[in-house]
């Protein structure tokens, strides 16, 4: 991943560079949403290489979701409401399917031979190369690509808040 990380910090002092710049060599640079921000950008360079834009997205989407189940189990808690079609139910299951077909639709504009050597062209080479169905194959691509930017993100989040 690192040179995931040295590309979005070189994208992160670029911007401030220009900010200091533009204001005359003197700026006051509040750094909160660039740390936000950066770990799902690392993360989606190192998951999706040059295709990572669209790895933004999905992490923003993820983000929704994560917040949108912790909202469901802090406001009822109890397990099988979440089978339930409630408004909260309803949000969750229409961004796990964004967030599904989001990731798919990535991983099939991929399809052609890649020379990139990322995350996702590791976990669809060997999602591909067994031999179970094919909508076992995509739930486990999906479900890994889930994995990698929640844990990572939380991972980062708390490297970043701890130093």
């Amino acid at each position: 991943m690192i040179p995931a990380l040295v590309e979005s910090s070189m994208v992160v002092m670029k911007l401030w560079a220009d900010k200091l710049e533009s204001e005359g060599g003197i700026s006051e640079i509040k750094i909160d949403e660039y740390m936000r921000s950066f770990p799902g950008d690392v993360i989606s360079r190192a998951c999706f290489g040059s295709n990572y834009s669209k790895g933004g997205e999905i992490f923003h989407k993820l983000r929704a979701l994560e917040e949108a189940m912790s909202r469901k189990v802090m406001s009822n808690g109890i397990p099988i409401l979440r089978y339930l079609p409630t408004k909260s139910s309803r949000e969750i299951w229409r961004l796990e399917r964004e967030v599904g077909d989001l990731i798919m639709s990535t991983v099939n504009d991929r399809k052609e031979p890649s020379s990139e050597n990322d995350i996702v062209h590791k976990i669809v080479s060997g999602a591909s190369s067994s031999n179970v169905r094919k909508d076992c194959i995509n739930r486990f691509i999906v479900d890994n690509c889930k994995n990698i930017y929640l844990a990572g993100y939380e991972t980062t989040a708390i490297m970043l808040h701890g130093h």
